[in-house]
């Protein structure tokens, strides 16, 4: 009785210091792996961002020193668009872009070395079909007939008038419909050459303040859910998997203070950005500001693919498979539940 005494009390000596080797040796690790990280030298991350509300946690990341604290340089060069920041991407004038998912989703027919790397907003409120009162329209069915400008085919504008069409039982064919660079759309309004226009942020804000009482606006009310992405080139993810690691560290920080210090959050947005501080608190509340890589992503890419097929936009047999392009190693690595994308 007394040696099987012994024997267990010696086995349970021997299990207690294994698991306690097993213990140290996971905080030593830990303990190594930040110290390694921290002594790195500083990344220099060149960040295009198309400078608008929904790209905020990049503005709040540079002015609050996230991207500083997690030792990253970033040099950003600011873009009146999405497209705009996505084109210098694939010029090597900027390392990570800021990008709605059409683009993202039209890139896909001509080249397979994007990295998605996380959504960092989303909205459904912020397409709008802005008309001019003075010229017969009250209603959504008033724009038979009608000329409406929107942004070039096959962006984000672009889908969202197609839904809002096909919504009220029209498409392009009931219309005049032109595509133009964004610029160019709210002075075509204003001068009277169409009667209407699609747009997104800031231009839709922008059409409502000169037209004023005689705006008419047909405002998003959820039919389309635009997501705002960070994105980079496969070659740019496969050598620098810590600096990107670093900016969502950053990202990640910065959403934090959205949600625990707002006032603070909406003045460095429209301090960066250069918006005017009441354009940006009348959209913050539609905003939802979160670093994520979601299953939902995938699906509005194929979505938008397939419309981009089907209206002609594109020539092509098939729709990409937009998997390979969701860079998941950088949000596993540093938030893994905000990945749902399934692999």
């Amino acid at each position: 009785m007394t040696y099987n005494r012994e024997v267990k009390n010696s086995s349970f000596r021997v299990g207690t210091l294994v698991a306690l080797v097993v213990i140290l040796a996971v905080v030593a690790f830990l303990a190594w792996n930040s110290i390694a990280r921290n002594s790195a030298p500083p990344d220099t991350v060149r960040i295009g961002a198309s400078a608008q509300q929904i790209t905020g946690l990049v503005a709040i990341a540079d002015k609050a020193g996230d991207f500083l604290k997690e030792k990253v340089a970033a040099q950003i060069t600011q873009y009146k668009s999405g497209q705009l920041a996505l084109a210098d991407l694939e010029a090597g004038k900027v390392d990570i872009a800021t990008v709605a998912e059409t683009p993202i989703a039209l890139d896909g027919f001509k080249r397979d070395d994007l990295r998605v790397i996380a959504t960092i907003g989303s909205t459904d409120k912020e397409e709008k079909v802005v008309a001019r009162a003075d010229h017969g329209i009250a209603v959504p069915s008033d724009l038979k007939g009608k000329k409406i400008a929107t942004q070039k085919q096959a962006t984000s504008p672009h889908f969202f008038l197609h839904l809002f069409l096909t919504k009220y039982g029209m498409s392009d064919k009931d219309m005049t419909i032109s595509f133009n660079d964004s610029k160019d759309v709210v002075g075509k309004l204003v001068s009277g050459e169409v009667d209407a226009i699609a747009m997104s942020e800031p231009y839709g804000s922008e059409a409502i303040s000169k037209l004023g009482s005689n705006a008419i606006i047909f405002r998003n009310e959820g039919l389309y859910n635009r997501t705002f992405n960070i994105v980079t080139t496969a070659k740019f993810a496969s050598e620098h998997p810590l600096a990107i690691e670093r900016v969502l560290r950053a990202l990640i920080d910065a959403e934090a203070l959205t949600k625990s210090d707002a006032p603070s959050a909406i003045q460095m947005v429209a301090d960066e950005y250069k918006i005017p501080l009441s354009d940006v608190k009348s959209t913050w509340s539609d905003l939802v500001l979160k670093v994520s890589l979601d299953q939902s992503l995938l699906s509005a890419l194929d979505d938008q693919a397939r419309w981009m097929q089907e209206g002609g936009s594109v020539k092509a047999a098939s729709i990409p498979n937009f998997l390979p392009m969701m860079y998941t190693q950088g949000l596993d690595a540093v938030k893994p539940p905000a990945v749902t994308i399934i692999r």
